[in-house]
């Protein structure tokens, strides 16, 4: 290889490394930072579009961005702590999705994918989505799919707490799960789904002011306390959601 090819070369190296480096994205708009080398703004942006068309997830990853369809931000920040320093979780609307998902699946695998997929499609971006409920066996399963709006609209946690306290008042199997399935869509059509849950029961009134959703009334088995009363760093060592996503995370190795 000649010197000039050598230089060339490990320009194009360097140009490489800054851009992937220093770009981001908006939804489909990539923002490119002040040119280096000489290279013009419109050039870089060309190639960093180019590079996440033909390899969208490693170039969002490499970025260390995941779009996750939710907009609950108990849920967000959940995943955040559980993937830790390593990426960044945008919600779809940091992404540039804004609007409503309708949950109209009758399993947490169905409305995982509803919610992906719909993200996908509109971002032309891998979106992770996941639902999760609780599943109570007194109830027939009870809440379940509908754990977010089990006393109706709007949400609200407080009276979905209530409610359950209600309906299980002469209960004495007290068995209950956290359910969450995890769907990964890509923008070439593949989906990828994980599936995980932790085992518990329901207390006779809320114990402990951590956490959100059904967490102050499910006793862990795994931790011999309520989700209410664990820290972040006890809870997502055993939730549910924490053993769809590292599940998740070896597939993704995988990509």
């Amino acid at each position: 290889m000649s010197a000039q090819k050598r230089k060339n070369l490990a320009a194009r190296k360097t140009y490489f490394i800054y851009y992937t480096k220093n770009t981001a994205f908006q939804s489909n708009e990539f923002i490119v930072g002040k040119p280096k080398l000489g290279i013009t703004n419109e050039i870089a942006t060309r190639f960093t579009k180019t590079l996440y068309y033909y390899f969208p997830l490693w170039y969002t990853f490499f970025m260390k961005k995941i779009v996750l369809a939710s907009s609950n931000k108990g849920k967000i920040k959940e995943i955040s702590e559980m993937l830790g320093s390593d990426y960044q979780v945008l919600s779809m609307a940091e992404a540039g999705f804004d609007k409503e998902i309708e949950e109209t699946g009758k399993t947490f695998e169905e409305n995982s994918f509803i919610k992906a997929r719909t993200a996908c499609d509109a971002l032309s971006l891998p979106v992770l989505a996941d639902d999760s409920g609780l599943e109570v066996d007194f109830l027939g399963g009870a809440p379940g799919v509908y754990s977010a709006r089990y006393s109706g609209e709007p949400v609200d946690n407080a009276r979905n707490r209530a409610l359950l306290l209600k309906n299980m008042q002469n209960a004495n199997d007290r068995k209950a799960r956290f359910v969450c399935v995890m769907t990964l869509c890509l923008p070439n059509g593949k989906t990828f789904s994980t599936r995980g849950s932790v085992e518990g029961r329901i207390l006779k009134e809320e114990t402990g002011n951590n956490g959100f959703g059904y967490d102050s009334l499910f006793y862990s088995d795994d931790l011999n306390k309520s989700f209410g009363e664990a820290s972040d760093e006890e809870k997502n060592g055993v939730s549910h959601r924490g053993r769809a996503l590292k599940e998740m995370i070896k597939i993704l190795k995988t990509l």
